[in-house]
């Protein structure tokens, strides 16, 4: 390699692939810097939905207090209405025995 001409042109070449090189390395980085931003971003969203997740459970379980409480409202209006009901067959029965029915206080219950 004595001939300077061909000891630059060597040089260029190596130099152009150099260049090549970098232009990758940079066009790499960049790609890597969005998949990174994109990345934060998507973390964002995951702590946004476990945000909405946590909330939707705090509903789902006030709705499951409330349903406790309408059960146990409907087991005392359930109460309340036999009672209601054993009133009503014994003021049958009493009026049935002040009109002179002598039917017994079972078979006004059974009715």
């Amino acid at each position: 390699m004595n001939n300077p001409e061909k000891l630059i042109e060597k040089l260029q070449e190596e130099q152009e692939y150099i260049k090549n090189i970098q232009t990758n390395l940079f066009e790499n980085f960049n790609l890597l810097l969005e998949n990174q931003k994109s990345k934060v971003e998507n973390q964002d969203l995951v702590i946004q939905n476990q945000s909405l997740i946590i909330r939707n459970q705090d509903v789902i379980v006030n709705n499951q207090v409330n349903i406790i409480k309408n059960q146990k409202q409907i087991v005392e209006n359930q109460v309340t209405l036999a009672v209601i009901l054993k009133t009503q067959a014994k003021i049958l029965f009493l009026l049935d025995k002040l009109t002179g029915d002598n039917s017994s206080e079972s078979q006004i219950n059974e009715t």
